[in-house]
């Protein structure tokens, strides 16, 4: 059973690591302290997630509190469903760059003079627009889903007719 739980665990660090990867892209233009602030903080909530995961495992979750269980895997689950979004759109981009590396690649190769190649490095970029959608995308449900568990839960009419 230990060896499923770090399996999914290094799964889960993979997809924190693969997504942070788009935030350095969001926050590149950003003061030196806000790139700071934020990494730390992504990575915080990152660990605190991670740490909820591993204590579950050790302390019986059973026991827990059961407003702090609900909301403790409930705030997982939102978090990392709303990173899986993220990831599908930078999967896309970095498929995407794949294909625009090999194209340079193939040009640089055949098309361009031996001394031209050996001067040139290939550099292809991220493109921002699939980056900061899939952080769009990846937001919609997590605010809605917030709000569903913080102050939407019992806001609604019976109405008769």
């Amino acid at each position: 059973m230990a060896i499923r739980i770090l399996i999914f665990l290094l799964v889960l660090f993979a997809i924190d690591l693969y997504v942070f990867q788009g935030v350095k892209v969001l926050i590149q233009n950003r003061a030196v302290q806000t790139q700071r602030i934020i990494a730390y903080a992504y990575w915080a909530i990152s660990a605190i997630s991670l740490g909820v995961i591993i204590l579950g495992q050790y302390v019986d979750w059973h026991l827990w509190p059961k407003i702090l269980r609900t909301y403790a895997f409930a705030i997982i689950v939102i978090i990392y469903l709303s990173k899986i979004l993220v990831t599908v759109f930078m999967l896309l981009d970095d498929v995407i760059r794949l294909f625009r590396l090999i194209g340079a690649y193939i040009g640089m190769k055949f098309f361009s003079t031996p001394q031209e190649a050996a001067e040139t490095t290939i550099r292809v970029s991220r493109l921002d627009f699939l980056v900061k959608l899939g952080f769009i995308v990846g937001s919609i449900p997590f605010f809605s889903m917030m709000y569903g568990m913080a102050g939407g839960a019992y806001n609604y009419r019976v109405r008769k007719g």
